[in-house]
């Protein structure tokens, strides 16, 4: 996970261009630093985010993952980008976000996105993973996302899945209910 600090000048001007390339920086293809006094990049544009789902994707697909060299021939991609900061999950995020991540995909010849099981990126925050571990471990992250997207999508014969444009994977967990018993648990919800 990589925090994303979204940078105070440009969301206090509310300039929402800035604000839309600033992410994209940070969620996608990082290529530059805003932070002047931080390590600059040495010239190569690093994946993150949804560069970092779409290179696994690819090297998966070309038998190449580091990670795991016993991967079957035929995958279901679940990418998903946890986010810290819950302010930037708003209504339209995750529409914005697939609409760079199928971007990205079609840059990449080798992928065709109708000859696989890929699933539109899912943007959840951290504490709303802890919440819900619970109901997570029990139904099945997987099965969690299919069900959210069976509610909130269509998809389309190109392969790409339209996700309704202010769907909200952290609102749909939140109509679960969700037992915590511990301190940290009732430290956040305020007890």
């Amino acid at each position: 996970m990589t925090t994303i600090k979204m940078n105070g000048e440009i969301r206090d001007y509310a300039d929402y261009d800035r604000l839309l390339d600033e992410l994209h920086e940070k969620v996608v293809l990082k290529t530059r630093n805003l932070d002047q006094s931080r390590k600059g990049l040495k010239g190569i544009a690093e994946p993150v985010g949804i560069g970092q789902n779409i290179h696994h994707i690819d090297s998966i697909e070309a038998d190449t993952f580091k990670w795991d060299k016993n991967l079957p021939d035929q995958v279901a991609y679940y990418p998903i980008i946890v986010f810290e900061d819950i302010r930037l999950l708003q209504p339209g995020l995750m529409s914005i976000l697939n609409r760079w991540f199928y971007e990205e995909l079609s840059k990449i010849e080798e992928i065709n996105l109708t000859e696989m099981n890929c699933l539109p990126i899912i943007p959840v925050s951290i504490n709303t993973l802890y919440l819900y571990d619970d109901i997570i471990l029990k139904k099945g992250m997987f099965k969690m996302i299919e069900d959210y997207i069976r509610l909130s999508s269509k998809y389309h014969k190109d392969g790409k899945c339209q996700v309704d444009q202010l769907s909200d994977f952290d609102a749909y967990l939140h109509t679960f209910p969700f037992k915590k018993n511990n301190e940290i648990a009732q430290w956040i919800l305020g007890k």
